[in-house]
């Protein structure tokens, strides 16, 4: 690790401890965008080994109590996929990647969970909780796939909810058979109103919107607002690949893309992202945050960006922004949202 790389990290748990000091039932969150076990994370895990992919931020995400990402593939070690175009899968032996990146909770509500198959998408669910993390967004049938999956933690419960918009074998997919989530707009407004009784904070993720497009689209939009209006506290989104515009509506705030986080993508903004941070205190979201992260080409695994990349992410997503009702403020190395 570089010494700029350590004096970011120092900075970081220096601006977190206090947080974490001032009450024991102040629980700290973090979420993170796409991870990809496959292809080229898959050669680079490969030829240096589990604790690579995250090793550069690795110890920023163990800092926060709960860690949130999108898992873009099932883990399995079935060899043969149920379409022939773009499918991503990782061996079952790449549990030990996430084990070692900080991470607890994955969304596994993609258009890539079902590439292999329903078998290999309840093994994914299988292999995740037994090795202790959590995977929300799929089952065996569509109950258990739209259900959330309620965290305690220094005494707050934390609802998570993962969905789709977005799916390889279309949205009309059988009730009964294992499944991603697909979101609509029924389905989730019955699943946040569940939780809002059951939990002190509730977090919905969608895997939603149009790859590459910097702005979310009027249904992301519609899906959000309708979200936060059925109780939803904070919602968090990805598959554009990119970062897109973060909205303060109501007073929560909606992400609707983090970008990338470990991938294989090339150009540059699909090798920009950033990791969201909060408190949740008192069942409300407090100290809301985003840290910029770059992915450095053929390399592939996250770091926490430099000051020249730092500047260009947050002006771009300052921008992006503007008619989204959020305002910035920036800190040393983060950008605070008001």
């Amino acid at each position: 690790m570089t010494a700029a790389k350590a004096l970011t990290l120092l900075f970081v748990f220096l601006i977190i401890s206090p947080l974490n000091a001032s009450s024991g039932e102040t629980v700290l969150f973090c979420a993170a965008g796409d991870v990809l076990l496959d292809r080229g994370c898959r050669m680079v895990t490969r030829n240096n080994g589990f604790d690579y992919l995250f090793e550069p931020v690795r110890s920023f995400i163990q800092s926060y109590d709960l860690a949130f990402c999108n898992l873009e593939g099932p883990l399995s070690s079935r060899k043969k996929p149920s379409i022939e175009k773009m499918r991503f899968c990782a061996d079952s032996s790449s549990v030990e990647v996430l084990k070692r990146s900080g991470f607890d909770i994955y969304s596994i509500a993609n258009n890539h969970m079902l590439d292999y198959g329903r078998r290999a998408l309840m093994e994914t669910r299988s292999i995740l909780e037994t090795n202790g993390l959590i995977g929300v967004g799929a089952g065996k049938n569509k109950n258990e796939a739209v259900a959330a999956r309620i965290i305690e933690t220094k005494g707050t419960k934390v609802a998570f909810l993962a969905f789709t918009t977005v799916s390889n074998y279309g949205t009309q997919l059988p009730e009964n058979l294992p499944c991603p989530a697909i979101a609509d707009s029924a389905t989730v407004a019955d699943e946040i109103t569940k939780c809002r009784s059951r939990a002190d904070i509730v977090i919905v993720s969608f895997h939603w919107g149009v790859e590459y497009s910097r702005l979310p689209s009027a249904e992301q939009i519609q899906l959000a607002h309708l979200s936060i209006d059925c109780g939803a506290d904070l919602v968090i989104g990805h598959h554009p690949h990119v970062i897109q515009s973060i909205e303060k509506y109501k007073g929560k705030f909606i992400l609707y893309s983090l970008g990338n986080f470990a991938f294989d993508q090339h150009k540059q903004e699909q090798r920009e992202s950033i990791i969201f941070s909060c408190a949740f205190s008192d069942r409300k979201v407090e100290f809301p945050r985003i840290f910029p992260v770059i992915i450095p080409d053929r390399i592939y695994r996250p770091e926490l960006a430099g000051c020249e990349d730092s500047i260009r992410i947050t002006d771009r997503i300052k921008k992006l922004s503007k008619d989204f009702s959020t305002g910035f403020r920036d800190g040393d190395i983060e950008v605070y949202l008001e």
